[in-house]
């Protein structure tokens, strides 16, 4: 029902909180790196 719904959104969001933090951690290495080059 209702509170399953809400179960499933907040899965859903966590893992697009996962794939974002570890997208700019990616980024961050890429660029460091890259600059120190």
């Amino acid at each position: 029902g209702y509170a399953a719904n809400d179960a499933i959104n907040m899965d859903i969001i966590t893992d697009e909180i996962v794939i974002i933090r570890l997208f700019r951690i990616y980024l961050l290495k890429f660029f460091s790196s890259h600059a120190s080059t």
